[in-house]
This record gives C-alpha cells, structure tokens and sequence, in this order.
C-alpha cells in the first residue's frame, strides 16, 4: 500500500488535527452515503458488481479480437483511465487512443490508423464516453470515428460500446442503434469516476487487472473514512497551506509513466476547488491551482522557480519503484566529466535526484507530502487516486465549496454552441 507522508508538510500537528476534527461530521455523511448521495462515488469501490458488469462486458468484446481501441471522451470521461494505463506501461495487451478535444491534425491521425488496422482485416473497438451524453467535443469525434467503422464494417455497431448515464440523448441513440451499453452512476460525477465502467471498461480491455485496481482503491478508502485517516490529514494539510498564501499546488512525479496521473489530478483539484461562490451563495472566487512536473526533467525547466521565487506553492511528491534496472556501464574516461556515476542503476541516480530535491525543499522549508508507491502497479495506483479523491472532497468542505459541480464550465459551451447555431 501508498506510503504518506506528512513529515515535511509545513503544517504543526496540533494545527492538523484540529482541522481533522471538524471534518468528524463529513466522515460520518461520507460512511453513510448511498448512490441517492453526492457522494455517491465513495460507494463505487465497494461495489463488486460494477467490476463483474464490466467484466461481461470485457468479455463480449474481446470475442471480436480487437487490435485497437479507441476511446471517445473529454476530462473525467478519459483522464483517469489514461492515467491509470501510462501508469502502467507495459501491462496492457492492445493499443489505445485517446480522441478528446477537437484537433482535426490529431484526429485525422486517429482515423488513418483506424483505417489501416480495418484494411488489414484486424478490428477496432470505439468507446464512447460521456456523462451527460451531450457533450460536444465528444460527440463530434464519435460521429466522425463511427463514419470510419460503417465504411469498412457491415455490422459496425458490434464494434461500439457506449458510455453514459441512462436515459441520455446518447443512451436513447445507443438503444435505436444496437450499440453496447455501460451505464454511469446518476450521482458519481466525471472527475471522480475512474473505477466505474468510465475508467473500467477501456482499461479491462486494454489487459489491466481492474480487479487489483479497485482492490486498492477499496484497501484505500477504508482508511480514508477514518476520522484520523489520511484523506483527512491531507486535506488539512492543504487547507492551512492554501490560508497561507499556498495557492498553487504542484503534484510532482519522479517517474514519467506517472504524469498523466498528474493531469488527472489537475481536473480533480481544479474542477472541485475553484469556485465562484461558496455553500452560503457568497462570492468567494476559491480554488487551488494545480500544476504538474515531472522528476527529473522539470528540475530543469521549474526548479529556479520553485526553490528561488515567489513562497506560493505546496507540493505532493509521488516517488515509485521502478520495474526495469539500467546498470551504467565503467567508463573511467566518463568519471572525469561526472564523478561517482560509474557501474550505478539509473534508479539509483534518481532516487538520489529525488531525495536531494526533499532535502534541499527541508531546508528552504518549502512544504510537500511525499508520497511513496511500492511499485508502479494496479493496487498502488487504485490506491493513490482513492486517497486524492476522498481528500479533495474533504478539502472542499473545509472551504466550504460544493467539490461535486463545475457550474462556471457551461459558460464556454454555451457561447461555442451559440456560434455554430449562426
């Protein structure tokens, strides 16, 4: 299981415990919640059907061999599954593409490789997502992908699955056209849908052990509703940081294969914590912004100013054990240039870029939670994201912001759809 810890947070104990106790009354609601609730994604780990539904589903499709799949979706329709499957490079069996904004250059590619896989008779499976069923980027894709699969398959619907809540424009389509169907929660919003049929159909069909995932999300959780658990210690921790001035928070990873979970939480923290009001209706403009960098390449880009600018920022560190060693060859000409590197792993060189990054935030008392992942695998994974969901949720309630809704992002889609109704 994750390891975190608190130890560097810049944040006194008592200072966090005492935030911790007015969460009491939240932790008991979070432990009661139905699917009737708000907070309705905290019951989706524990409910094993949604694994054997996906997993029929799986099933179903794997019959048509696929060679690729394509993924149709924007923000939390695609984000955590993404995550989850760069996470764990190496560990899916089939290809997949993710189509979600509206690129016409990286669509057009999508669709050639489509084609090509469709000409040499392998086959494709498209999987749209998206909770409203409505959403624009999204069904602009599809119908473009869709037009690709008619033109090659006779029965292109067999070849489809789709995601959405039930009773959508897109579900009635799915009905009329004979396309799979996954349903979606009603209350479990995009962001905090990863271990719902959103995140696990793609990644089960891609070769992930979804079970392992959400066995570590579940493994997760249990600890996380605890009222001394570390969703609630987390979430003080960036609350204090946040009243401080800390109003960006950096989630920094020190493996590549990590930073797109590093996008994933973006949406999460952003979506959940930047609001225009609060609870009461009172103008409040909140929010953390969260930002991503990579170890150790952003060292090189970021670091200046992180350790030499302006004391605005918090961190989350995100250190994992690596799979695979690369040894360094003894090259004694090469001990002139760089001392010390000869015969060493690779891991070893960044776990010493790591720590001395830790130590050297210590000293300057630039604050971080480091988290610590055993290894790069599903329950590690399922396990982080469990724990910054329950904190971001708990994190809202200390600021007293509603962490379920994203009414400012209708306001684009409004103006887009003025434009093209013209």
């Amino acid at each position: 299981m994750a390891v975190i810890d608190f130890g560097a947070c810049g944040v006194a104990k008592a200072r966090r415990q005492k935030r911790v106790k007015r969460l009491a009354p939240e932790l008991k609601r979070l432990r009661a919640a139905t699917y009737a609730d708000v907070r309705a994604s905290v019951c989706v780990p524990n409910d094993r059907s949604i694994v054997h539904v996906v997993e029929a589903a799986v099933a179903l499709k794997k019959k048509l061999n696929p060679a690729l799949i394509v993924v149709v979706g924007i923000g939390g329709s695609n984000l955590g599954a993404e995550a989850v499957l760069e996470a764990l490079r190496g560990s899916g069996q089939r290809r997949v593409l993710w189509a979600d904004t509206v690129d016409s250059d990286a669509l057009s590619k999508i669709v050639q490789e489509m084609q090509d896989v469709l000409r040499s008779g392998r086959q494709v499976i498209v999987n749209v997502i998206s909770k409203s069923g409505g959403t624009l980027e999204t069904i602009a894709n599809f119908e473009v992908l869709l037009n690709v699969l008619r033109r090659h398959r006779k029965n292109a619907h067999e070849f489809v699955m789709v995601t959405t809540d039930k009773g959508s424009k897109l579900w009635e389509l799915a009905i009329r056209n004979r396309y799979s169907l996954l349903e979606i929660p009603k209350n479990v919003g995009g962001r905090y849908s990863v271990f719902t049929a959103v995140g696990l159909f793609p990644l089960g069909l891609a070769g992930v052990d979804i079970r392992e995932l959400v066995g570590g999300a579940r493994d997760m959780l249990a600890q996380c509703l605890e009222e001394r658990g570390p969703a609630a210690e987390g979430a003080a921790v960036l609350y204090e940081q946040y009243n401080s001035g800390r109003t960006i928070h950096d989630f920094f990873v020190f493996a590549k294969d990590l930073e797109a979970l590093g996008k994933w939480y973006r949406q999460l923290l952003a979506e959940s914590t930047g609001k225009e009001f609060d609870q009461t209706g009172k103008r409040v403009r909140a929010g953390l912004t969260p930002t991503v960098s990579v170890g150790s390449t952003d060292l090189h880009s970021m670091g200046q100013l992180y350790l030499g600018g302006p004391r605005n920022k918090s961190w989350t560190m995100v250190t994992a054990h690596f799979q695979n060693e690369v040894t360094l060859p003894n090259y004694a000409e090469f001990n002139k240039i760089v001392p010390n590197l000869q015969k060493r792993s690779v891991h070893e060189l960044m776990r010493a870029i790591a720590q001395g990054t830790m130590r050297t935030y210590k000293k300057q008392g630039l604050p971080y939670v480091h988290v610590k992942l055993a290894g790069k695998t599903e329950r590690e994974i399922g396990a982080l994201m469990q724990w910054k969901m329950v904190e971001t949720i708990l994190l809202a309630k200390l600021m007293n912001v509603n962490p379920f809704d994203q009414p400012s992002v209708e306001s684009y889609k409004k103006e887009a759809r003025k434009l093209l109704s013209r």
